[in-house]
């Protein structure tokens, strides 16, 4: 299939895409002008802030925020957002209202052209965000990238939110996997690639410009406001981390996506109830899968000896790395691909002599 023909099956595919024209009439209303219902208990909270912040804990910053997409999205600039605050306090509705808002205004600079001059390796068209690009945590989302663009998927400017992301256990490939993720995200940056990251506990430091920290539920309103930072240092001496004002969004409107949204989530909830296991397992576990299936490496002189030596094996698994056909992992989690990779050659050769059974026994 040509260049052409992708884009045209892609663009013919978005046809009925959602458009947030609805949520940013709302925004632009009320959520630009009111402040938010404080309480006795938000000021015990908010004392500090309002020591040191007094007049940005009284101002409405949403159609800055508003802004600051759009400048963002026409600038060819990569946005990052980072969103934190309590378990059903509302970062999940504003990382998705920030992505939705974001997908209307580059699908309206597309179709005017303004992306025509950009040149890249991967296609162009208009995006869609919807619960594919919806991911577990980092490993799932940089995991999930990485096939779509070996696959020719992958399209300039889209929009990825990488949800409830967790503290490291400080498992086999921990610190390799974190070193990953810095270089990823400036590998990927040609691409503008935006990310949105939720993380209850802060904000996820992946060169990320804003955080919000959803702070207050209005279920009258149905809508949620938030504390609004700056998360870079600027040249005029602000701080990394400067809180600006509030952010006010309603509930976004997209029925489809939040259906989907609440299946995928479920599914990842009833994962880790039964016991899943840790990401960074389950890619070494495919990455040896995927070794087996190497005919030099799976060579045996013996049922219980392989033609090539470890180092040798090793080497294979090195040039598969090299190849982009597994993940980068570090040396020992290689030794443990091997051995993985080894015992499953041996079980499928010898099943009689190497089944879970015989194994335990």
């Amino acid at each position: 299939m040509t260049e052409q023909e992708k884009q045209k099956t892609q663009n013919s595919s978005l046809k009925n895409m959602y458009e947030a024209i609805n949520e940013i009439n709302k925004i632009l209303g009320d959520c630009c002008t009111a402040t938010p219902p404080l309480e006795e208990h938000h000021f015990e909270v908010l004392e500090d802030i309002e020591m040191r912040k007094n007049n940005a804990l009284n101002t409405n910053r949403t159609k800055f925020y508003i802004n600051e997409i759009f400048r963002y999205t026409k600038e060819q600039k990569v946005f990052r957002t980072a969103h934190m605050g309590e378990t059903r306090g509302g970062k999940t509705e504003g990382a998705m209202m920030t992505a939705i808002i974001q997908m209307y205004f580059f699908n309206k600079l597309y179709r005017e052209g303004h992306y025509d001059n950009v040149e890249v390796d991967i296609p162009k068209g208009e995006i869609d965000f919807n619960v594919n690009h919806i991911h577990r945590d980092a490993t799932f989302y940089r995991e999930d990238i990485r096939e779509r663009f070996k696959k020719g998927e992958l399209v300039y400017g889209e929009i990825n939110q990488i949800d409830e992301t967790k503290e490291s256990s400080g498992g086999l490939g921990t610190m390799t996997e974190k070193i990953e993720m810095s270089n990823y995200n400036n590998i990927v940056a040609k691409y503008n690639l935006a990310e949105h990251w939720i993380n209850p506990q802060g904000f996820i430091q992946m060169n990320t410009s804003y955080g919000i920290h959803w702070f207050i539920k209005d279920v009258k309103h149905r809508r949620n406001w938030g504390l609004l930072y700056r998360l870079e240092a600027w040249s005029k001496g602000i701080s990394p981390q400067s809180f600006i004002g509030w952010v006010c969004f309603p509930l976004h409107e997209n029925k489809e996506l939040r259906i989907d949204y609440e299946k995928k989530k479920n599914a990842w909830i009833n994962e880790i109830i039964q016991g899943g296991g840790d990401p960074r397992s389950e890619l070494r576990r495919v990455a040896a899968e995927i070794i087996a299936k190497d005919k030099t490496f799976g060579q045996m002189k013996t049922s219980k000896s392989f033609v090539l030596t470890n180092d040798q094996q090793l080497d294979i698994i090195d040039d598969y790395v090299a190849q982009a056909k597994i993940l980068g992992f570090n040396a020992e989690e290689r030794k443990r691909i091997m051995s993985r990779a080894q015992l499953i050659v041996k079980q499928k050769m010898f099943p009689e002599l190497y089944s879970n059974e015989q194994l335990r026994e």
